[in-house]
């Protein structure tokens, strides 16, 4: 039986939440996937909801954890909540935090969680180095063979485009249509495609900001939140509602190395700015934290990029979904994979 702790969550769209921040957060996953699914045809919606709900965990970590807020909003609002879950699973499948047995926790982080599958580091270097930029440029295309594990995330989507044009199988259709909702969100934030590396301190990369301090936070941080923190329904519509409308020559590129070399200059040009490059240059010696500041300007144009990135994921996502829609396994369409 559920029980009340659960249920009562009041008009959240969801009830989850992350103490970490790892990719748009929640609100800004939810805008993306729910923008993208508005956008299709009802029969298209209805069939990508029967992979949703095949999940292996749809019962324990979808209907256990639906308000009774959703469900009063009928069949609509419940199949917006399971899409909505399902594009933030990836997140919970981190710690999975709601299990209260821990050894039934470890097993299934074990199981779910694939930590390299949500971003890629293509370098940008704080100062001009070629020789070392080609030695830390990563692999794009899927290896044959390869360990699944060690995917970055453009791998990781060919895999899971793969598995929704071929696949037979419900549950791994519905894992894989979670993770693809996911990560097209991911790579749409620009700090999930790159790392700032620089000699003698980020000679692996800054995490995508994560080793550069704003505020009371971190830089990518600061911007998984560009799309704001609100899980209230009217909040997430709203957003919806002030997306931009992408430029239609942009939609049409449904290539993920693509999108990936996008979310890099992006950062290298707009977030890696002159001015954060000179701050940091400064305080690459030691180890104390490094700390930037960002004006008003700054974050103004963070808020654009981020509604500007989310509209073309959006787009973008709702595209393939409908290839995913109409694919039959023995005729699927070309999904410009590389050979497995």
């Amino acid at each position: 039986m559920i029980g009340p702790r659960v249920r009562a969550v009041g008009v959240a769209l969801l009830t989850l939440s992350s103490s970490h921040a790892h990719a748009w957060n929640d609100t800004g996953h939810y805008v993306i996937t729910l923008a993208a699914i508005d956008a299709l045809p009802v029969e298209v919606r209805d069939r990508l909801l029967v992979d949703v709900r095949a999940h292996p965990r749809y019962r324990v970590d979808f209907e256990a954890r639906r308000p009774h807020s959703i469900e009063r909003g009928g069949a609509q609002a419940i199949a917006r909540f399971d899409f909505a879950q399902a594009s933030t699973w990836p997140d919970l499948a981190r710690h999975f935090s709601h299990v209260a047995v821990a050894r039934e926790r470890e097993a299934l982080v074990g199981t779910y969680h694939r930590g390299r599958w949500h971003y890629v580091n293509l370098p940008t270097l704080l100062d001009a180095d070629p020789i070392w930029a080609r030695t830390l440029e990563p692999m794009l295309l899927v290896p044959t063979h390869a360990d699944t594990l060690s995917f970055n995330i453009v791998q990781a989507l060919h895999l899971h485009a793969r598995t929704l044009t071929t696949s037979t199988v419900p549950q791994d259709r519905a894992i894989a249509l979670a993770w693809f909702l996911h990560l097209v969100g991911d790579l749409h934030q620009p700090l999930h495609a790159t790392a700032l590396f620089a000699r003698g301190r980020f000679e692996l990369g800054d995490r995508g900001g994560n080793e550069i301090r704003v505020d009371d936070t971190n830089l990518h941080a600061l911007w998984d939140g560009a799309l704001g923190t609100s899980r209230a329904r009217r909040a997430i519509d709203s957003s919806i509602r002030r997306l931009p409308r992408p430029d239609a020559r942009q939609v049409t590129e449904l290539d993920f190395a693509t999108w990936a070399a996008e979310s890099q200059a992006i950062a290298a040009q707009s977030i890696y700015t002159s001015a954060v490059r000179a701050a940091v240059r400064t305080q690459l010696v030691g180890d104390a934290p490094i700390v930037i500041e960002l004006g008003a300007d700054d974050r103004a144009a963070m808020q654009r990029i981020a509604m500007d990135r989310a509209a073309l994921a959006a787009a973008r996502l709702a595209a393939w979904l409908m290839r995913f829609a109409v694919a039959a396994p023995d005729n699927a369409p070309d999904t410009s994979l590389p050979p497995p």
